[in-house]
């Protein structure tokens, strides 16, 4: 099979709260909004020392909430995955699974939402 993977990646996570160009770069708002023209005229304005500051600051924040973010990855990822973890397999020195050992399967149930069939592990999430 080429292309994607024909179910979503377990261990993603939904991340927000980047500041308003990002949320207008997503599409929850819109570029008209005052945040976000306020936003634009600091990150296009002038590159001075409030402007280095502020960029800083969003930096600081961003790599708050990714690592945060990989935590939760990370421990999703070993639940689903288990042996066959990257996580697993980096921690314990061991070469990749082989691509052709698959997943547990998931399949759709009638809401379409993605369901465990028999033999798929539980994940907890949050």
């Amino acid at each position: 099979m080429f292309g994607a993977p024909p179910y979503s990646f377990p261990a993603a996570t939904h991340l927000s709260g980047l500041g308003p160009i990002s949320d207008a770069l997503m599409g929850r708002l819109h570029w008209g909004n005052t945040t976000v023209k306020e936003a634009l005229r600091g990150l296009l304005g002038t590159h001075d020392e409030p402007h280095n500051a502020m960029l800083k600051s969003w930096n600081a924040h961003v790599v708050t909430l990714i690592r945060k973010k990989w935590i939760v990855v990370e421990k999703l990822e070993r639940q689903y995955y288990g042996t066959k973890s990257y996580f697993h397999c980096r921690d314990h020195h061991l070469l990749r699974p082989s691509p052709n050992d698959s997943p547990p399967e998931l399949q759709d149930d009638e809401t379409g939402l993605i369901t465990e069939s028999e033999g798929a592990r539980p994940v907890d999430h949050y």
